[in-house]
């Protein structure tokens, strides 16, 4: 009985990824053999969303390197932020160019409180836990690209602060914005040190647009890039506002603001096919293992 429901455990957990499957505009392959080094053969777990502890994600990267995956994209923050660094102080600047300090207990108790009352539930992964899944995820031949989404799908990294506008990060506020960049900057220090290559700033499902999204897009790349990282975001603000040429564009479903992947392409971004049809949304309630599948379309391949 307890095998079954590990089986079925593995299933679910499986279902709450998008897999990658090649980079655009080639033809989409299926996943190649394990000692394939060719390509990105990436899974994405929403653990913003909801809580994953660190045993289930080593599972998970149990499972990926038996079917030959080479990445694993967690996403700490997406909606809820399941990832508080020991050390959480930021310091920036207003809009008015005065510096701004916010000691470590007040963002950590921001989040978690924001964590709270996006789906009741406050847990999160601390540094030593993602040490040790970094640290598992690479003698299992896997990297870890964090994404931290911003602006959108910010309710917890927002609450508690002057920063926030209907749960995303206010990008027509500087000092939102700056706000945004250093706690990013914060993340990215971290997984850097750690040996991490990419970084995902998520950039889906917003509703910005214009100058201030322009800006907004572009301090995050050089956040990750000043890094000696490599950038990703998803194609949604693509038409509504300008994504730098250094961001590798996970290209999972046109939105109203997206441009076709065939006109990204052509313009000289580098694409990577994360198909909306093969992500599945498991509830964010705390004991939830109920979800739906997110997209019910059909594929345009002439996009």
């Amino acid at each position: 009985m307890k095998e079954k429901k590990t089986r079925r455990w593995l299933s679910l957990l499986l279902l709450t990824v998008v897999m990658v499957l090649s980079l655009l505009p080639a033809a989409v392959v299926p996943a190649a053999a394990a000692n394939d080094s060719s390509g990105y053969r990436i899974v994405h777990l929403d653990s913003g969303r909801k809580y994953f502890s660190a045993a289930n994600i080593e599972k998970l990267i149990d499972t990926m390197a038996q079917y030959g995956y080479n990445q694993l994209q967690l996403a700490i923050g997406n909606g809820g932020c399941r990832f508080l660094l020991d050390d959480m102080g930021l310091e920036f600047k207003d809009a008015s160019g005065n510096d701004v300090t916010m000691d470590s207990d007040t963002v950590k108790s921001n989040i978690t409180g924001g964590n709270n009352a996006f789906n009741g539930d406050t847990r999160y992964l601390n540094q030593d836990e993602m040490d040790a899944i970094i640290k598992y995820a690479g003698r299992k031949g896997i990297e870890i690209v964090p994404m931290l989404n911003m602006p959108g799908h910010a309710a917890a990294i927002v609450y508690g602060t002057d920063y926030g506008a209907g749960g995303n990060l206010n990008v027509n506020d500087e000092t939102a914005r700056n706000y945004g960049y250093a706690l990013l900057e914060k993340y990215v220090a971290y997984f850097k040190d750690k040996g991490c290559k990419y970084f995902h700033f998520g950039a889906d499902e917003s509703g910005y647009t214009g100058t201030n999204m322009t800006a907004f897009l572009s301090g995050c790349a050089e956040v990750i890039t000043g890094a000696g990282m490599t950038p990703r975001a998803f194609n949604d603000a693509t038409d509504a506002a300008t994504m730098p040429k250094d961001v590798q564009i996970t290209y999972w479903h046109q939105e109203s603001g997206s441009k076709t992947a065939s006109a990204l392409a052509k313009a000289g971004y580098n694409l990577i096919n994360t198909h909306g049809r093969w992500y599945y949304v498991i509830k964010p309630a705390q004991n939830s293992e109920s979800g739906t599948k997110y997209w019910q379309g059909t594929v345009n391949s002439a996009a």
